[in-house]
């Protein structure tokens, strides 16, 4: 007989005590409210829909037997505690379960309110007519969150990452036949006279190609970033002015039609990673050709203050919003959407390279002096010998 059932009279149940007696209940409930409104779960077998449950449970329960401070419910309340591996096992496992099954975000958090309601529902039951004790009830709801909360963070994590994996091998896959497609209009622009028809078409098709692989390299390069690779960042000494001569090269071969107007000293020894700012320079510069005005020109600058260097491209066209500016180069897809709904994977890129050299970008744009873009890349200058 249950301690609280003494000499006829019916002391309060505990929430814990609520969960150890009713637990095969409480399961059920889950299993049923799965099964009726979860349309992913209708084809899993029982032990499927419940795995995970007795351990969140138990999870649970053992939060309610630990003495907590006031302190350490407001460091809760707030989504601060530390959490030992323990504690976060059962949760983020049946995070990334419900992913394979195919359960959706809004699936999995409709399977914690169930059971928070489930538990609540018994525990006012059992208890009709008594005291009972809110504090309790406060603590119950902050380990269901905190078990949801985890949950939900590992479908997302787990989300994301097979996502950007699928996105890295379709990128990786799309590089040979657009290099095959590329080649060919380089290749058939020899055989018609400069200017016709035939070569402004071959001419736009290699436009939207090297447009294509700009954007597939952005791509994996991204997807590296967000799978948690990060960027590898090599030093070493280089001149940034015959590097900036390659790349414009490069670009005039890529865009003939646009006009570039190139602004350097003679020299300038740096270290820096070449592939990278080369990265950063191509970037920025086909940023200014796709946005710029075609009859106005790119100019891309390099100058050096003290051991600072500089990097700037500005091109004339429609004023970026100031709304657009200040996300532009967020680490998220919706920051880095321009005023033509074109999605800047590039700037983004130009963002991460800068930053793993310790520097900053900066933008400015308006209406009369357009829009430039500043790299500052500090302390790289070669002293002199």
């Amino acid at each position: 007989m249950p301690e609280r059932l003494v000499e006829g009279l019916r002391e309060a149940m505990t929430i814990k005590e609520t969960i150890l007696e009713h637990t095969d209940e409480i399961v059920e409930d889950w299993y049923i409210f799965a099964r009726t409104h979860i349309e992913m779960a209708e084809d899993l077998d029982r032990a499927e829909v419940k795995d995970h449950i007795l351990d969140l449970l138990d999870r649970v329960v053992s939060d309610l037997e630990e003495p907590q401070s006031a302190a350490e419910q407001i460091e809760k309340a707030k989504g601060d505690k530390d959490l030992d591996p323990g504690e976060e096992r059962a949760a983020m496992r049946h995070g990334a379960q419900r992913l394979e099954q195919g359960f959706s975000i809004f699936d999995i958090s409709a399977e914690f309110r169930a059971l928070r309601a489930s538990v609540i529902r018994i525990w006012i039951r059992e208890n009709a007519g008594l005291e009972k004790d809110l504090d309790e009830l406060v603590r119950f709801n902050e380990a269901i969150d905190e078990a949801w909360i985890l949950s939900v963070d590992r479908f997302q994590m787990t989300s994301d990452k097979m996502r950007d994996y699928f996105l890295g091998v379709l990128g990786h896959d799309l590089r040979s036949p657009l290099s095959a497609i590329t080649v060919g209009s380089r290749v058939l622009s020899e055989y018609f006279e400069k200017g016709s028809p035939h070569d402004r078409l071959c001419q736009q098709m290699l436009a939207s190609g090297e447009q294509m692989k700009e954007l597939i390299t952005n791509l994996l390069e991204l997807t590296r970033l967000r799978l948690g690779n990060g960027l590898t960042i090599e030093r070493r000494a280089v001149d940034l002015v015959a590097l900036c001569e390659r790349v414009t090269k490069e670009i005039r071969t890529s865009y003939p039609s646009a006009c570039m107007v190139v602004k350097n000293p003679t020299t300038m020894e740096c270290m820096v990673d070449p592939v990278r700012i080369s990265q950063v320079m191509t970037n920025l510069t086909q940023n200014a050709i796709r946005h710029g005005n075609a009859a106005d020109p790119i100019t891309l600058s390099l100058w050096s203050q003290e051991d600072s260097v500089f990097i700037g491209v500005h091109n004339h066209g429609p004023v970026i919003d100031p709304e657009v500016r200040r996300g532009m180069f967020r680490d998220t897809l919706g920051g880095a959407v321009g005023n033509d709904g074109t999605i800047r994977l590039g700037l983004h890129i130009v963002y991460e390279i800068v930053r793993a050299h310790d520097g900053s970008v900066e933008v400015v744009s308006d209406a009369l002096k357009g829009t430039t873009f500043t790299v500052h890349l500090p302390e790289c200058i070669q002293p002199q010998v």
